[in-house]
């Protein structure tokens, strides 16, 4: 299927790269180790480079068009169709297509990018396999003035979580890196929440009081690993400069605090678009654009090269698989596949189920329900019946999937999802997020977002219930999704 070429642009999300000028210090585990907060800054692809590069890049251009473009013009990588043109496989042009140096040595003389590693990161595994160990959460100070925060929500969880930690930076900034508060009144409003807690609590607990902007979704900045330490892309993609430079803030602190060890990939992903089960890993169509573009490279060099570093196969939630007239809608809804799905372990019947959001089931759950006193479910009741066009084609994607996905061997349930504008429906300001694949699963626990709606969370706990997990609701996390289209999941880096 050819890759759409459109489709880098009308999303508005920009890559941006991270380059280390040194920063490993000793191997762990056999992976090179990150420990330079100082070295990390903003790569551009015209930076200072030999004069011979960009005459390189002047003549590549000259017979195959402009870069980003003949990237995603055929299924086949740019790198391969530079070699047909004439060019060789070298330091020399890889520069020019802005390959970085750090990947340079894994393509061949036909412009083939075959990655190998002697020692793949073994990522810790999402499926609810696995206990969880710590909770990293990054706190807005002005969301502690709240009577319920993201900080009182993981609070509460981890006095039902014996021996789990949670690790809180807080930001005196707003999402436009404006302060808002003095790092002093950061520290008290934190000194005012934990003075709450249990003195159990309270042992489980380290804190940290940034003087930086920081990246709130905690997951996307890295993925844990089995052993406890973290694994951070080698490129971010976002959709303004402000976001790409809280992620390095967040790479920075963490350097700096020393509570994990930190190694960086080749690739680039953002975490919340990296799903781990336990024998596959799932991603979705901005981990694969991405790295098309990082290494000019083709989709299915991208998949193989991410499961020789991951060392599990790769596979892909693929919104191709939707009405093009679609693809906006999804790539804004879905734009990490931990919002469109999530994989979880029967703990009845012992296999694994692919759950995915549906419009479908969110109406089946809301008509079978008294929605007198749900204000919310009558409002997404209304917007399911005023949308219906954009609804059921959503849900022709989800059974595209779901046949997907029974073809390699899961069994498929499905979650109440849906989101839209509240102006077409109500008139009111921002979204409204239906989503409750957007969760952490740990052993027997759920955290999972309290939406408000009784027909709807009930749907959805139950569903999880049925698999044999408890709730520990967030309500902050709800908040998030209608502000951000991130939940519980986004939120907080779980450790397994």
């Amino acid at each position: 299927m050819c890759y759409i070429p459109a489709l880098m642009y009308y999303t508005g999300l920009l890559l941006s790269f991270l380059l280390v000028t040194g920063g490993y210090a000793a191997e762990k585990d056999g992976h090179p180790v990150f420990d330079c907060p100082d070295e990390l800054v903003l790569f551009s692809r015209d930076g200072k480079l030999p004069q011979e590069v960009y005459t390189r890049k002047r003549a590549i251009q000259n017979k195959l068009g402009d870069i980003e473009q003949a990237t995603f013009t055929s299924p086949e990588s740019l790198v391969r169709r530079v070699v047909k043109a004439g060019f060789k496989t070298e330091k020399t042009t890889l520069l020019a297509l802005g390959i970085p140096e750090a990947a340079h040595r894994f393509f061949d003389s036909t412009g083939a990018f075959k990655y190998v590693t002697a020692k793949p990161y073994e990522l810790a595994v999402e499926n609810g396999d696995s206990p969880f160990k710590y909770f990293r959460l990054v706190v807005r100070a002005e969301d502690l003035k709240k009577p319920r925060s993201l900080f009182d929500d993981y609070a509460a969880a981890i006095a039902t979580l014996p021996d789990v930690t949670l690790h809180v930076s807080v930001t005196p900034f707003d999402p436009y890196h404006e302060p808002t508060l003095s790092k002093g009144q950061a520290a008290q409003l934190l000194l005012t929440k934990t003075a709450a807690l249990t003195a159990d609590q309270r042992q489980r607990v380290t804190l940290n009081v940034s003087n930086r902007p920081l990246h709130p979704w905690t997951t996307d900045d890295s993925k844990a690993l089995k052993n406890g330490a973290l694994v951070f892309p080698f490129a971010t993609f976002h959709d303004e400069d402000r976001f790409e430079a809280a992620v390095l803030n967040n790479l920075r602190d963490l350097t700096e605090e020393k509570k994990f060890t930190l190694h960086r990939s080749v690739f680039s992903f953002d975490g919340g678009d990296i799903l781990v089960g336990a024998n596959d890993i799932f991603t979705g169509t901005m981990t694969v654009m991405s790295n098309r573009r990082l290494l000019r490279i083709s989709e299915e060099e991208a998949l193989s090269g991410l499961a020789a570093e991951f060392g599990k196969p790769v596979k892909l939630f693929d919104h191709r698989l939707a009405n093009p007239q679609l693809l906006n809608y999804l790539m804004n809804t879905f734009p990490h596949v931990d919002l469109l799905a999530t994989v979880a372990r029967d703990r009845v019947k012992k296999d694994e189920v692919i759950l995915l959001s549906s419009p479908k089931t969110a109406l089946a759950a809301l008509k079978a329900a008294d929605l007198r006193n749900d204000p919310v479910g009558t409002e997404v009741l209304n917007a399911l019946e005023k949308l219906k066009t954009v609804a059921d084609a959503v849900d022709v994607y989800v059974e595209a999937l779901a046949a997907q996905r029974r073809k390699e061997g899961y069994r498929v349930g499905y979650l109440p999802g849906f989101s839209y504008a509240r102006r077409v429906v109500s008139g009111a300001t921002g979204i409204q997020v239906v989503n409750y694949s957007n969760v952490h699963l740990g052993g027997d626990a759920c955290i999972i977002a309290k939406l408000g709606s009784p027909a709807l969370d009930a749907a959805a706990q139950k569903t999880y219930a049925d698999l044999g997990y408890r709730m520990l609701e967030s309500e902050a996390a709800a908040v998030l999704l209608n502000e951000s289209n991130g939940g519980a999941r986004c939120a907080a880096n779980a450790g397994r």
